[in-house]
Formats: structure tokens, C-alpha cells, sequence
């Protein structure tokens, strides 16, 4: 199987985490792209010039992370990230953490391609969304030993907070939260997905 990524796409590294914790490395091969342009492997996998796309031996092409996270876990359910037991409250913030990572992404291609007014209300809507997210994330985090796909959504999409908008004081506002994102940040899967500094 082949997965199209790019270094700094929240969506992506998602998937690339799911596929540390899973152990799939040598299942899973990396095809790093750049989205923005296009380039043909990718659109013929996925016509919508996004990542993560994932293509199977067979050709089939699995696009959208929840929709190829829900595959693997499938095909491969251990480690199980989806717990039948834990199942409501995975999807509880696997919820938030995927609609944080959608606003996130959404302020910053707003800001990269369209001109900047004064007053943005697209813009004001999803920094109001994000800070009305944080403390309801920080609500339902508990100490973790093996993260489900829930806990790895959330680290991702607050990990994305401080890579883009470091200026959001989140940490400030929730330093118990920032300290469940520190502990889980330090696992392999997380450390080697990171994205580059500069």
C-alpha cells in the first residue's frame, strides 16, 4: 500500500501516526507530495488533490484520514485504537479533535489566499470556535497509556495549533491540557511525525 502525505498536513500525519502505532511501517509506504500543486500521482489517486490518500495493491484509492483510519482499523485491529468498550467517548474527541484540525486548516488557507479586510467574519467565527473547543477538549482528556484514535486526533490537532497559530495561548488558558499534549507528544509515532521547523 501506498500513502500520499505531506510534511506539514494535520490530516495526513494523522494517518502517519496511525500507522507507527499500528506497526505498519513495512505495510505502508510514504509518497510525500505537495497538494497545491497537483502533482499527477496524487490527482489520479485522489481527484481532489488531498492528503492522506491511501492506494491499495489493487489500485483502489481510500481518501479522507477518518475514512482510511476507520479502513485500517479494520484490517488491521491491533492494537485496537477503537475500542468497542471506550467506543462513544473515542468518537466523542475523535469528533473535536477532527473539527479542530478542520478549522485550524481552514484559517489558514483563508488567510494564505484570500485578501485581508479588516474585520474577516469567516475568520472571527472559526477563532471563536477554536477557543470554545479547547476547554471542552481539556474536559474529557484523561492520563494515557495506550492512546485510542480519539487521543491521537487531539494531539495532533492541538500539536497543529501551536505549529500554525502560536499565538493562540491555549497552553496558557489550559496548562493541565497542555501537559496531557506534552506526555502523549513524546511517543515515537508522534515525535517522528512532527512537522519541520522551518
Amino acid at each position: 500500500m501506498q500513502l500520499f502525505v505531506s510534511p506539514t498536513s494535520p490530516f495526513a500525519r494523522l494517518v502517519r501516526v496511525i500507522r507507527l502505532e499500528k506497526a505498519l511501517a513495512d505495510e505502508i509506504s510514504l509518497e510525500w507530495v505537495d497538494p497545491w500543486a497537483s502533482p499527477d500521482p496524487l490527482t489520479r489517486a485522489n481527484p481532489y488533490s488531498q492528503v492522506p490518500a491511501l492506494q491499495l495493491a489493487d489500485g483502489t484509492t481510500i481518501v479522507d484520514s477518518l475514512v482510511i483510519a476507520s479502513f485500517l482499523e479494520s484490517r488491521f485491529p491491533e492494537p485496537a485504537l477503537m475500542p468497542p468498550a471506550t467506543a462513544a467517548a473515542v468518537h466523542h474527541k475523535l469528533g473535536l479533535g477532527k473539527v479542530l484540525i478542520d478549522a485550524a486548516v481552514d484559517l489558514v488557507i483563508t488567510k494564505r489566499f484570500r485578501p485581508q479586510p479588516d474585520s474577516d467574519p469567516i475568520l472571527d467565527r472559526r477563532l471563536a470556535a477554536i477557543e470554545r473547543a479547547v476547554p471542552a477538549i481539556a474536559g474529557c482528556v484523561t492520563p494515557v497509556e495506550q492512546p485510542d484514535l480519539g487521543d491521537i486526533a487531539l494531539a495532533v490537532a492541538l500539536a497543529y495549533l501551536d505549529f500554525r497559530f502560536p499565538d493562540i495561548e491555549w497552553r496558557v488558558a489550559q496548562p493541565g491540557l497542555a501537559r496531557w499534549a506534552d506526555e502523549l507528544g513524546q511517543r515515537p509515532a508522534l515525535m517522528e511525525t512532527r512537522p519541520p521547523t522551518s
